[in-house]
């Protein structure tokens, strides 16, 4: 009874997850497309109308950032049965 209490309040965080973060595999990330593509989704830059613009703080790669439309789809859930994030 007492490993089950204990089971359950280890695994009771992992249901709060996210479904659009995923645990990284640090010791085999992957073919270097796959790296580049997951890479490429994500603009680490913050952008423009959130703050001052970065002048030549940018690769070249992200010299344009995105979008509000396509930030905004960056939320959408990957699971589809579970609501995507409220903020």
């Amino acid at each position: 009874m007492r490993r089950s209490v204990v089971a359950v309040l280890l695994l009771l965080p992992l249901m709060a997850c996210s479904p659009t973060v995923f645990i990284p595999s640090l010791l085999h990330p992957g073919p270097a497309d796959f790296q580049r593509n997951n890479a490429m989704q994500f603009d680490p830059y913050p952008p423009n109308d959130l703050g001052p613009e970065i002048d030549g703080g940018r690769p070249r790669e992200f010299q344009k950032p995105a979008n509000e439309v396509i930030r905004a789809r960056q939320q959408e859930t990957i699971a589809p049965w579970r609501p995507a994030p409220l903020y």
